[in-house]
């Protein structure tokens, strides 16, 4: 089953538009994690650019998110998985030395939090057996969007959630054959469009992480009125633990990153529109395009 999370969850908005309300669920950001619903496990490879994000924490162990291949050397995720890195623990919540405050008091996750840099692996399932699968990894740079910003009260509500978008330049590109990127989608989502979510979350099956790629189906059910975010749900595939910064695809084409989750029973969950941040997407992209070897196939 596949179900993205990312610790919270937008509250039931009317059909159409919303107002965006949070709720933590006791779970503050810096311990979001995604996994999906009412999904299925790829092994057809037909979702190959979405990949797996692990950012080491200071005291070992490793944070793990999704996220998507947007070009052969860029994978775009959500902010608050390589932002905020916690000392003692993912969710622990004691140590925030690695966070600020904001003007009203509260905790402040922004781009200096983040980490310097993050490891992406991308997964190629083994038609002969549909539980093997091959993981190449590579390094690279984090870049959160520059108007990312994250606010908890003192009891860890989420009182803003804005540009939760990084992008995690590599060292070396992978391969186009076997990771072939995700494109942008040129329009935005409307309402009742049926879209992918995919990610690596907990398998909500088997009660645990699984580390295997999974799909799920859903419906558009709200649009935030500035378009910077819009909700799926109430009935299909979410997201949970682990599936955060993963795609959301409309007839193949990348339209959100998820940006929250929550633990069941599930209504919606509230994805990052790619297509608002398209400009500053397409200027990461040209700028990673600039890296590529000569003898490097471009992506149309």
């Amino acid at each position: 089953m596949l179900l993205v999370s990312a610790g919270c969850s937008a509250q039931a908005p009317a059909l159409g538009t919303y107002r965006r309300e949070w709720r933590a669920d006791g779970v503050p950001p810096q311990g979001m994690h995604l996994v999906l619903t009412e999904s299925e496990l790829d092994v057809e490879n037909r979702y190959p650019s979405t990949v797996l994000v692990r950012v080491p924490l200071e005291r070992g162990g490793s944070r793990t998110c999704s996220g998507v291949l947007i070009d052969p050397r860029l994978a775009l995720t959500a902010a608050h998985c390589v932002c905020g890195i916690p000392r003692v623990g993912q969710r622990t919540g004691q140590d925030k030395t690695r966070l600020g405050t904001s003007a009203s008091g509260g905790t402040l996750m922004d781009s200096s939090t983040c980490t310097a840099s993050a490891t992406v692996m991308t997964v190629v399932y083994k038609q002969a057996s549909k539980t093997d699968s091959d993981h190449r990894g590579r390094t690279g740079k984090v870049r959160a969007h520059r108007d990312f910003r994250i606010v908890l009260d003192e009891q860890g509500q989420v009182l803003v959630n804005e540009a939760d978008l990084a992008v995690i330049a590599l060292d070396e590109p992978f391969s186009e054959q076997e990771a072939p990127p995700a494109a942008l989608a040129d329009r935005a989502v409307s309402l009742r469009e049926q879209v992918i979510l995919v990610g690596f979350g907990n398998d909500s099956r088997t009660n645990g992480y699984s580390g295997e790629r999974r799909s799920g189906q859903n419906t558009v059910a709200a649009l935030e009125t500035v378009g910077k975010t819009f909700l799926v749900g109430q009935k299909g595939s979410h997201t949970l633990g682990g599936d955060s910064g993963g795609p959301c695809f409309r007839d193949g084409m990348l339209v959100g990153i998820a940006t929250t989750s929550s633990t069941p029973p599930v209504e919606f969950s509230e994805f990052t529109s790619t297509h608002f941040y398209r400009d500053w997407l397409k200027a990461e992209i040209a700028n990673a395009r600039k890296l590529r070897p000569a003898t490097t196939s471009g992506v149309p």
